[in-house]
This record gives C-alpha cells, structure tokens and sequence, in this order.
C-alpha cells in the first residue's frame, strides 16, 4: 500500500508493502480533483508495484481487478512473483492481458507450491494463453486449484476444460479416499438399532422390614 498522510485516499511516497497481508487496489488509484471517483491504474504504475514486489514476504493476496494492466506490465508482476514463497491469491480480473501476459503467469507458477487461486476473466486472452493456464492447472507440479477464466477471447473448449479441472481439483483425491476407508475397516457405523440396546435389569426388591410393620399391613414379608 501507499501511505496517506492526508487521510483523503491520495496517497504519496514509494509503495509500502511491508505491513500488509492482503492488498487490494481495484478501480484503481482515487482521482485528486474528485475524490472517491477512481482512477484506473497503467502500466507504468503497475511495472513500479511489481517492483516493490520482489522479495515479497508478506502479501498472501493481491487483488487488481478493473484497471489497465497489460501485458507488459503482467510480465512484469509475473517476474516479481517468480520466487513466490507466500501469495497463494491473484485477481487480475477486468484488465486487458493478452496471450503474451497469460503465458508468462503460467510459466512463473508452474512449479510454484503455494499459489493455488487465480482469477483472469474478463481480459483479452486468446487461445494460446488460455492452453497455457490450462496446462498449468493440470500440472501435477503446480499447486494451482482454482482459474477463473471465463469472458476472454478463447475457444469455449479451453473454458470448459478449466471450467472440469476446477470441479475435479475441488474433490477428495482417490488415494485419500482408499486411506479413510482403510481406517474405517472393521468398524460399524450403520448397523445400530434401539432395539440392540438390552435394558438392565429391575432393581432387585428388599423385604419390608418386619419390625417395621404394623399388624393390619397386608403386604407380605
């Protein structure tokens, strides 16, 4: 984030990123001469975050939906996530990437083990970086889970494909299923019935003390 001294959403100074977790500058930047109308973020602005970016050790995820990154400045966020040790979110929803974009966040996050949600709809991106970011989610080397991908420039196939993938990444695996059942083995979880339960038995009942007794009591010793 950027600091704001003047508490009005202009902000100033250099880029801050140290003390965030999760950043989100959608809409962009707020106008100066009419604040809260926004102001879409550039390239130019953009190459300067990823910048600041390098190194990141803090920023779990990122949102920069509806701006106007493209693809110049989304190779230019995918180099400074090249060494990604902690963000496991990105939302570049609503910007103008390209095939040229898509690839190289696919080929950063190919062997990535901690980025698993990524959300590109509604941006240019043709066929060639739609098969890149599906190639990516199937990988078996990629810890990505999740693409939203819908509204590009892509064939329908390539949507549905990713579309499948989200759907099959979201199930149990097969061999953690066949582990659950190997621990249930042996154990009944269905065959109770109420009529299984065998009361105890009554109490067992005491003589009435005799000495106790009056002489016209009926009941018997």
């Amino acid at each position: 984030m950027k600091t704001d001294p003047d508490k009005d959403f202009t902000f100033a100074g250099p880029w801050r990123l140290d003390g965030c977790t999760t950043l989100e500058l959608d809409h962009g930047k707020c106008d100066e001469e009419d604040c809260p109308h926004r102001v879409a973020l550039v390239d130019e602005e953009f190459i300067e975050f990823a910048d600041a970016l390098h190194g990141n050790t803090v920023l779990s995820a990122i949102s920069l939906a509806a701006n106007k990154m493209t693809d110049e400045s989304a190779k230019a966020l995918a180099e400074a996530l090249r060494d990604n040790e902690v963000l496991n979110e990105l939302n570049l929803m609503g910007n103008e990437i390209g095939d040229e974009g898509a690839v190289a966040l696919a080929e950063v996050f190919q062997t990535n083990q901690v980025f698993t949600v990524l959300n590109i709809e509604a941006n240019q991106i043709g066929d060639e970086g739609g098969k890149a970011i599906l190639d990516l989610l199937k990988s078996n080397m990629s810890a990505l889970e999740v693409v939203y991908i819908e509204n590009n420039k892509m064939a329908k196939w390539i949507e549905e494909e990713v579309a499948e993938e989200n759907r099959l990444n979201q199930e149990i695996p097969e061999e953690a299923m066949k582990v659950v059942e190997e621990s249930r083995k042996g154990i009944d979880f269905g065959s109770f019935k109420p009529s299984d339960l065998i009361p105890p038995p009554p109490p067992t009942k005491l003589p009435f003390p005799e000495e106790l007794r009056r002489p016209d009591d009926p009941r018997e010793l």
